[in-house]
């Protein structure tokens, strides 16, 4: 159990990449790769990538563009640190974002959510911000999928991507280092692997 309620699932033809909008239920669109493999590794990679990034609240990373994503950290953090300047926003747009923040959030959530601003200030700054969000949901998968050619294959079929190379494959480069990693090993440790 990854502590959530079951989201609805929805397939689409069109889509690239899993998509999900957290909500209660969660939804979670697959392409329509995913939908049809034969190959459990690949609903399994795909299934535990999205209900882990749904856990881990970073959802809304395969569903905002970056700039976009950017911008609504921004106005949260502005929030919590009313000084706070985003390198390279327009002020204008982060007091906007803030203002329609505030005016959405309930004051009580406000008190929970203050406490993190700082934190959620240094994830501007990186420029790759929507690739980590995504590694978090390849990384469940992997481990799921139970082996690196399972994962691959959830890999090409989320990204609706079935004969991409590992070069062009989206998430494969960040996957493969973690695979190699410290991080897979104490992993696999700390789940009797």
């Amino acid at each position: 159990s990854f502590g959530l309620q079951e989201p609805s699932a929805f397939v689409d033809a069109a889509a690239r990449g899993v998509k999900m909008l957290p909500g209660s239920p969660a939804a979670v669109i697959v392409p329509e790769a995913v939908s049809r493999s034969v190959d459990p590794a690949v609903h399994r990679f795909a299934a535990a990538g999205a209900l882990q990034m749904l856990r881990m609240g970073v959802a809304l990373g395969t569903v905002l563009p970056e700039d976009s994503l950017h911008a609504l950290i921004a106005g949260l953090v502005r929030l919590s640190i009313p000084s706070f300047v985003m390198r390279g926003a327009d002020p204008r747009a982060v007091d906007a974002m803030a203002a329609q923040l505030k005016e959405a959030i309930p004051a009580r959530v406000l008190e929970h959510i203050q406490p993190f601003g700082f934190d959620c200030a240094s994830a501007l700054e990186r420029s790759d911000l929507v690739e980590q969000m995504a590694a978090v949901g390849h990384r469940a998968g992997f481990m799921a999928a139970g082996s690196m050619t399972g994962a691959l294959a959830g890999l090409r079929a989320c990204a609706a991507s079935p004969d991409a190379g590992l070069a062009t494959l989206p998430g494969a480069g960040r996957l493969m280092a973690f695979v190699f990693s410290k991080d897979h090993l104490e992993l696999r440790r700390r789940l009797g692997l």
